[in-house]
């Protein structure tokens, strides 16, 4: 079973150097220190259908479970501390084990 999560982001204000450097440093520590965490991958979005979502954030996880521990994690928590005061998003979640069911 695998869980993925995925975020089309927009911005509404520039992140600092620090921010971003902070950002950075974090998305490189999720796959190593979050348990269950598969995958974890931003950038830009390149499609062109976008509708103005500039980035695209894909986390993968081995269980839902993990995906929920990640949640209330520390270093979520610091990302939602810098990331959402400057986000618009739209958030999807597919469960591939549920998807099987359905």
């Amino acid at each position: 079973m695998t869980y993925y999560h995925v975020i089309l982001e927009r911005y509404t204000a520039p992140f600092t150097p620090d921010e971003q450097r902070e950002i950075e440093e974090i998305y490189g520590r999720i796959r190593t220190e979050v348990a269950g965490c598969v995958g974890y991958h931003r950038g830009p979005n390149v499609s062109p259908f976008a509708q103005d979502y500039t980035h695209v954030h894909i986390s993968i996880w081995d269980t839902k479970a993990a995906h929920d521990a990640y949640q209330v994690h520390p270093l979520h928590d610091r990302l939602v501390d810098i990331i959402v005061p400057k986000l618009e998003a739209v958030v999807t979640d597919l469960d591939t084990e549920s998807s099987r069911r359905a």
